[in-house]
């Protein structure tokens, strides 16, 4: 595990609880919930918060750690800057 990893994954986890306490009150949203949780899975269960793997986790979430990983490599953020 990479030393980047282990200093911001802690700084990470808690905009689970922020995605989810800004869409629970919202009832036409309450789906998409799991999308904000559950798009830093990894296929192959390495992800986080829940090491859900492959079609466990939902096909919104999915595309949304596609849309998120394609954002980090094309933009500066905190911990690193954009490798293009």
């Amino acid at each position: 595990m990479s030393q980047l990893f282990v200093v911001t994954r802690p700084a990470l986890v808690p905009g689970f609880q922020l995605g989810y306490n800004m869409l629970v009150g919202i009832p036409y949203l309450r789906e998409e919930i799991q999308i904000v949780i559950w798009h830093q899975e990894k296929w192959d269960g390495t992800g986080y918060p829940f090491g859900l793997r492959g079609e466990e986790i939902a096909l919104g979430a999915r595309l949304f750690g596609i849309a998120d990983t394609f954002d980090a490599l094309t933009s500066d953020r905190p911990t690193v800057g954009s490798i293009v």
